[in-house]
């Protein structure tokens, strides 16, 4: 649904970004290449290398007049730190930008135009809480019950020497698919149902119309229309969402945490829930380094000190 908001003309810039997130060798980049595959090739750009100022002089309107980066899918395999907290990343981010550089001693402006959907995946990076809400964690199914279902696939597929792929004439439905502007029109009765008063509301709240929208627009073509030309969305597109937003959302208050984050919470919960402990109490655990245990530490007591979590 997030990539699908590359068909979304009125989303929130900031809804079309999402980050995979999980420990090393846990699939992240393999299952995001197999959504981003779902879509037409045309719309997809993916990097494993990026330098932290490309994104200033790599399809900007001087070098390509004619380009927008509107109804992209823009993947970043395996950020590194260096790009991900640099300033031109994170307008990017946000939406089109402006900049203004000097070549050869004379100020130049550039513009980039357009916003895409960016997915970034990542272990070893840690986007801090300004980013994570930019870039919500989506987290992978680390489970045993998980690695023995991909064990089978596996065994599966070298029995037969089978590899599955996609029908190609998803793809070209996919390619059929236009930009399109979707309303939302039970929105107020969303509201009016949120029992979280959590500033990251603010977010999300924007976020989950925008996957209805997402999921409105790649079924166009099955939805209903009004006279100013809009799609409309239905409670299907509300269901969709919802599916989705539980991936994203982790907890009641309703902020996404990476899944380095989330084991140091459950780790809290079910060990020290009830009693005082120290941090090398954590340490012990082994889940991040004693350093990272104090900035999550810092970062989760801001978010949950008045949640009953």
């Amino acid at each position: 649904l997030i990539c699908s908001l590359a068909f979304v003309q009125n989303a929130t810039p900031t809804s079309s970004n999402g980050m995979p997130n999980a420990e090393a060798g846990s699939g992240k980049d393999w299952i995001t290449t197999a959504v981003v595959n779902i879509f037409p090739r045309d719309m997809i750009i993916k990097r494993t290398r990026l330098s932290p100022t490309a994104l200033t002089y790599w399809k900007n309107t001087s070098t390509h007049p004619d380009w927008s980066w509107d109804g992209k899918i823009l993947y970043l395999e395996d950020i590194s730190n260096t790009v991900l907290h640099s300033d031109v990343f994170k307008v990017m981010a946000s939406g089109g930008s402006h900049a203004t550089i000097v070549i050869e001693h004379e100020a130049k402006d550039i513009e980039i135009r357009g916003k895409p959907v960016i997915l970034i995946t990542t272990a070893t990076a840690n986007p801090n809480k300004e980013l994570g809400r930019r870039f919500p964690a989506i987290l992978v199914d680390e489970t045993g019950t998980q690695t023995k279902e991909i064990s089978k696939r596996q065994a599966l597929q070298a029995e037969t020497g089978l590899v599955r792929e996609y029908n190609p004439k998803l793809i070209v439905a996919l390619s059929k698919l236009k930009r399109v502007a979707v309303k939302v029109p039970f929105a107020s009765k969303i509201a009016n149902n949120l029992e979280s008063d959590h500033i990251i509301m603010r977010t999300n709240f924007n976020r989950f119309l925008d996957l209805i929208k997402a999921s409105a627009a790649i079924h166009q073509y099955q939805r209903e229309v009004d006279n100013e030309g809009y799609i409309l969305a239905n409670g299907i597109d509300y269901i969709y969402a919802g599916v989705a937003i539980l991936h994203i959302i982790s907890n009641s208050i309703g902020i996404s945490l990476t899944a380095k984050k989330k084991k140091v919470l459950d780790a809290v919960k079910e060990k020290f829930s009830s009693e005082w402990f120290k941090v090398n109490d954590l340490d012990s655990l082994g889940i991040v380094s004693t350093k990272q245990l104090y900035e999550y530490l810092n970062e989760l007591r801001g978010d949950f000190l008045e949640s009953k979590i």
